[in-house]
This record gives structure tokens, C-alpha cells and sequence, in this order.
């Protein structure tokens, strides 16, 4: 696998070090074109329209030129597991007391389905694209946009810490080519603490997360991603959840610890000189459909919890933004917020601005629709519906298209 061979932030190292004949054919094997549905003419005025109607300025007024960010990214949250969206249940206290004290997106959506497609978002901006793992694409990821290099040019020391085995997915390629400083995953932790499926459980991993951050000092912009909350659900505490749901009760109990390694987080990072000079940023990386809340093409599957709390202020406490948005809006939103360059993303959005276009996106490797501000699905296909006046099928293709171009 080419990530086991990338060791270095300067990608000139981590192709010296691998079999070129090797990259060279493996490089071909995973590119070539995808196909689009929808007029070369009617995709570029589409992306016309989407560009010129980004909007890209601040209307909340709390710009973050001086503060740290802390992005983290818990694992397969869906909207009915948070108490300001949709839960009916007491499942992540912690995280919706912090709530109460943040901005909301009550209309946030993960573009896609799995881990790798919510990274390729939340860093890159890239919506993801119907059956394509981007980092994959070893000819193509060198182009992609990268929100840690946004971050470092702005003078930010930058980290990614993951409990998890970055191989998966080509993930550590990724991390490493957007020129994260630092990039923690298992192999940097204790084997014993690695005890689950997936890796260290979350409770270990914030504490790393607090370590890292406690090294870096100050002007920094880490990432933490927890992943407890995947199936198989391993946690190390009873499940609080029991019945004849199973799965569901087990999804909903791993979701509820990993909000005590979320509080356990916060109880040692408001002891830290850093800390009210910090705004932290918590996403989910996608839906889930473990709580039968939602089915695989609904849309309710794609809604996330996304809030940004500052512990320095009260003026965002509260405030609800109803503007649909996706993960591939963070990156301009964050880079405008912290005074960095965000030109690079082109398909990212300003969340804080009134204006931004009204409408999310998603898809699955069957199907991609469109969700527009009031409440109902404005544009949705399929493998059996797939036309040029549908704008669903424009967005995907013009994602597709600039993937083709790279």
C-alpha cells in the first residue's frame, strides 16, 4: 500500500522512497476520466452561477486572525444522536450542554457516507463523488486543496491526531501530502491501548489530542478524529443502551461514550493557558443509519451535528444558522474567519453569510440529491434518472469534471 511508504511532509522524500516503475503503473491504473451525464455547456454555467453566487463575507463579526483552532471530527454522528436536532434521548449530555453555548448548523450535511469522503470535505472542500475514494487517486491527490496548508501559511503550527490506522482509506497519504506538521495515529500510541477493532478508544485518544496541543503552544490549528462510535461499537464501559434494538442500542451507547471522551477533552482543556484563545469546531465525519432513524438514501441519513464554540465569548452563544451547508464549506468559512487565503477552494462557501447558496449536496454510489432551504429534497438521481436539467446530476458533474482536469 503507497501510504506504508510516505513517511515525510516533503512528498519529493516519499516518492524517492517508493518503486517509481511501481507508482508509475499503479498511478494509471487508478486514474482515467469518469463520465458525466450532463452537457459540457450546461455544467460550466452551473459552475458559473454556483461561483459567483459564493458568498464570501463574515456577518457574525468574530474574526479568529489570533485564535487557535481545534477541529474535531467525531465518528458517524447522526442528527437524531444530538438534543438541539433531532434526538429524543438523553445521548450526548455534554455535547449538547456545549451547544447551548455555540453557534448551531441546524441544516448541516456530510456529502457523502464514509470516513475518507468527510476528510476529503472537511480538509480538501471537495465534495465527494459517487464511488471514488479520492485518496486513491495517487496522480490526482497532489492537487487537492488542503486547509492545514492554509492554516500554516497563516502562520499556525498544525497537527492531526487519529487513534486509528491511517493506511485505510490511503488516509495517511492524504494527511501527508496537505502538509499536516505532525500526524499522530496507533503506531504512536502504546500497543496496549490499542484494544479495539479500530484502534485506541477515544477516552486515550483526547488525551494524546491534549498533549499534542499542550506541545504546539499557541497559533495552531489541530485536528482530532475520534472513532469509537464505528461499528462494531467496542467501548470500554457498559453499554447504557440494552434491548431487543441491539445494533441500534449499541450505536447509540458507543455515540454516548464517546461524548464522555468529548467532556473528558474539554475538563483538561479549559485548565490550559490556550484555551480561551481557542475556537473549537465539532462535526460528525457522516450520518449513520445504525438508529433506524433514517434509511441509506433518505436524506435525514446525511444530516450532522456541527457547532463552533468560543470560550471566550458569549456573542455566538445560542445562534442558530439555518442556511443549508456541507462539510466542503468549512474550509473558506474557517479561512475567512482566520484571516488565511482560501482561494483554493472553489467549491467552498462562506457558512456565515446570509446569501450563500440555499441548498446542500449528497450522495451515495447509487444516487446524489439536493436539499434546499425549505425542508424538501429540491433535486435528486439515480442510476435510472440522470438528465442535464437536473441539478443534482450538474453539481456531481461539475465536481467530476474538475476531478477529470487534475
Amino acid at each position: 500500500m503507497p501510504s506504508d511508504a510516505f513517511y515525510s511532509g516533503d512528498m519529493k522524500n516519499n516518492f524517492a522512497a517508493t518503486n517509481k516503475v511501481w507508482y508509475f503503473l499503479y498511478s494509471i491504473k487508478k486514474s482515467g476520466n469518469i463520465t458525466t451525464s450532463s452537457k459540457g455547456d450546461d455544467i460550466k454555467k452551473f459552475q458559473e452561477n454556483y461561483i459567483k453566487t459564493a458568498c464570501k463575507t463574515d456577518s457574525l463579526g468574530t474574526p479568529w486572525k489570533d485564535k487557535n483552532i481545534v477541529l474535531i471530527i467525531v465518528e458517524g454522528w447522526s442528527a437524531d444522536m444530538v438534543g438541539y436536532l433531532y434526538s429524543k434521548e438523553t445521548i450526548t449530555p455534554f455535547f449538547d450542554s456545549l451547544a447551548q453555548s455555540s453557534v448551531q448548523f441546524t441544516n448541516a450535511f456530510s456529502t457523502g457516507f464514509r470516513t475518507d469522503q468527510g476528510l476529503m470535505s472537511i480538509l480538501s472542500g471537495l465534495p465527494s463523488i459517487q464511488s471514488i475514494n479520492m485518496p486513491d487517486k495517487l496522480d490526482k491527490v497532489l492537487s487537492f486543496p488542503s486547509l492545514a496548508k492554509a492554516m500554516k501559511v497563516s502562520g499556525r503550527k498544525t497537527a492531526f491526531v487519529y487513534g486509528g490506522d491511517l493506511n485505510f482509506s490511503n488516509l495517511y497519504n492524504y494527511l501527508t501530502r496537505i502538509q499536516f506538521d505532525s500526524i499522530i495515529r496507533d503506531k504512536d500510541f502504546d500497543r496496549q491501548l490499542r484494544s479495539t477493532d479500530w484502534g485506541v478508544p477515544d477516552h486515550l485518544t483526547v488525551d494524546k489530542a491534549i498533549e499534542i496541543i499542550d506541545h504546539q503552544k499557541d497559533h495552531f490549528f489541530s485536528t482530532l478524529l475520534l472513532l469509537s462510535s464505528h461499528a462494531p461499537f467496542e467501548i470500554p464501559i457498559p453499554n447504557k443502551f440494552t434491548g431487543i434494538e441491539g445494533q441500534a442500542n449499541q450505536y447509540k451507547s458507543s455515540v454516548m461514550y464517546s461524548d464522555m471522551a468529548l467532556r473528558q477533552f474539554f475538563k483538561q482543556a479549559s485548565k490550559r493557558a490556550w484555551y480561551n484563545n481557542t475556537i473549537f469546531i465539532i462535526t460528525s465525519d457522516h450520518g449513520s443509519t445504525h438508529s433506524g432513524w433514517a434509511k441509506m438514501e433518505d436524506h435525514n441519513r446525511f444530516r450532522i451535528p456541527m457547532i463552533i464554540f468560543d470560550p471566550s465569548s458569549s456573542a455566538i452563544s445560542g445562534q442558530k444558522i439555518t442556511t443549508p451547508c456541507n462539510h466542503f464549506d468549512l474550509p473558506l468559512t474557517i479561512c475567512n474567519m482566520a484571516g488565511a487565503d482560501g482561494h483554493a477552494f472553489k467549491y467552498s462557501r462562506d457558512m456565515f453569510c446570509g446569501d450563500m447558496n440555499q441548498y446542500a449536496y449528497w450522495n451515495v454510489d447509487v444516487s446524489a440529491g439536493m436539499y434546499g432551504l425549505q425542508d424538501s429534497i429540491v433535486s435528486s438521481i439515480d442510476k435510472t434518472n440522470s438528465n442535464d436539467s437536473n441539478q443534482a446530476a450538474l453539481f456531481l458533474d461539475m465536481i467530476k469534471t474538475w476531478f477529470n482536469t487534475l
